[in-house]
């Protein structure tokens, strides 16, 4: 699990901004109010895996002071929250280098997409209790028992071993958002999970009890398996 610092002197933003990040299944191991604070969690032997970092504190010290800070000692990646968006704010955050900035007042959905886009993109990414958000709704899936994804209008089915999940969203966003390469594509409306083929030819494709129709165009993408006829 996943350590988030919270730096911000609004503390029911603070606490706000806490909640969300526990509900996405990450640990909020502190919030600090000023620059003092933040310091003193940062020099504590607890893993910092992400700072979210206010940009206006109480006192004189700034947030980007903090950055700084982090900078020159510490390897941990830090998001900015500001309510200003004028280009001189924007310039001066942009100069230390985070990996984002969220603008006040977020939304749970903008919190959670923050971490996932900075974790997942680290390849940190936990495939049994993987975390993605469809609108307002956030789902936990074991991707190493999904088999397939059908789309179905303007929904996409996923079928797991024990299970399905019919959800609104399309079937390319979905291949978008999982882990690369865990969904290839073998027509207009299904993808499958390589790792459950178990035979193909050159115009289907199998996975467990269901045989499906492998269109041409998508054939390039079973090139490189090795059960592939």
């Amino acid at each position: 699990m996943y350590n988030i610092l919270i730096v911000e002197d609004e503390i029911l933003i603070a606490n706000l901004l806490k909640n969300y990040i526990e509900s996405a299944g990450f640990k909020c191991c502190g919030i600090a109010i000023d620059f003092e604070e933040a310091l003193d969690f940062l020099g504590t032997e607890q893993t910092i895996d992400l700072v979210f970092l206010d940009v206006s504190l109480f006192g004189v010290k700034t947030g980007i002071d903090i950055a700084n800070y982090i900078n020159t000692k510490y390897d941990i990646p830090y998001l900015y929250l500001t309510s200003y968006n004028d280009v001189n704010t924007l310039n001066e955050i942009t100069k230390t280098n985070p990996i984002g900035y969220l603008s006040k007042p977020f939304k749970k959905i903008d919190v959670v997409t923050a971490l996932q886009l900075h974790f997942n993109s680290n390849k940190t990414i936990d495939v049994k209790n993987f975390k993605f958000t469809n609108g307002k709704s956030i789902y936990t899936v074991d991707l190493t028992e999904l088999l397939y994804v059908k789309s179905e209008h303007v929904y996409s089915r996923l079928t797991f071993l024990n299970e399905t999940l019919l959800i609104r969203q399309s079937l390319s966003s979905l291949i978008n958002t999982f882990p690369e390469e865990l969904l290839i594509r073998i027509n207009k409306s299904v993808a499958i999970n390589p790792n459950f083929i178990n035979k193909t030819s050159g115009t289907t494709v199998e996975v467990k009890d269901e045989v499906f129709k492998l269109s041409r165009k998508f054939t390039h993408n079973l090139k490189d398996l090795d059960n592939f006829i």
